[in-house]
């Protein structure tokens, strides 16, 4: 990930909001549990890649065999060891945004939420992703759009790396938030190597069965329309939640 992500946590209190993160782990357990091939979850090895503080994965656990957190904020790791000591199958290590640090075929499941926007080196993060997954493992995939930049993160959404970098050393923020959003058909390029299950029509379609009570109030609205129109709807759906799924 970007050197201007070292210490987010440290500039940018939101990276370790809590609140809600229940409801996040709840919504991802659900959409794992519907998910061919089922993974055992009980039994699985996770991988959180770009945890954070690892308020997520603390939910996670307690219905995942082991969970291990990784990202490149130093302070937003140690914040992680010193709350969660109490959880024993979760774990906490450090990284530098490329190189995850564990063997070949070490992970069951990776959970890669909101970070390959965040990553500097996308290609060589998947890849090093899929060296990391055991055969038949699966990602966890959620991101946003392009066309919908989240302004409570990146007021730059469209302004190129180099000249944010620039920006951040002229205004000597070296931990300025740095963040690239990609475009539906450029998610699909970066995970060729993947087989995509694509989630997101599945959850607008019926998101009462996949947890997401916040949508519940469109239900009878889009019970009614076909499947169709939700698929062809993906490309502009404001955020992109997708199961990768490694041969």
């Amino acid at each position: 990930m970007a050197i201007f992500n070292n210490y987010l946590s440290t500039t940018i209190p939101l990276a370790l909001k809590t609140t809600d993160r229940k409801r996040v782990a709840q919504q991802i357990l659900t959409i794992l549990k519907q998910t061919t091939p089922v993974v055992k979850l009980e039994k699985a090895n996770c991988l959180d890649l770009g945890s954070s503080s690892g308020e997520v994965s603390s939910y996670l656990s307690e219905n995942i065999g082991k969970i291990v957190c990784i990202d490149i904020d130093k302070n937003a790791i140690q914040i992680g060891k010193e709350k969660f000591t109490n959880i024993k199958n979760l774990s906490f290590t450090y990284f530098n945004g490329i190189d995850i640090p564990y063997p070949d075929h070490s992970f069951d499941l990776v959970i890669l939420r909101r970070v390959i926007e965040c990553a500097e080196k996308p290609q060589e993060l998947m890849e090093e992703i899929f060296r990391v997954l055991k055969r038949s493992g699966l990602v966890y995939f959620e991101s946003q759009n392009i066309i919908w930049p989240d302004p409570n993160w990146d007021y730059f959404a469209f302004v190129p790396a180099q000249i944010k970098k620039i920006f951040a050393k002229l205004t000597r923020k070296k931990a300025y938030y740095f963040a690239t959003y990609r475009n539906y058909w450029q998610l699909k390029k970066l995970f060729f190597q993947f087989r995509i299950d694509i989630i997101t029509p599945k959850i607008l379609k019926n998101p009462k069965k996949y947890n997401f009570t916040k949508l519940s109030f469109i239900q009878p609205l889009t019970q009614l329309l076909p499947d169709s129109f939700f698929n062809l709807l993906e490309p502009l759906n404001r955020h992109f939640i997708w199961i990768l799924k490694k041969p």
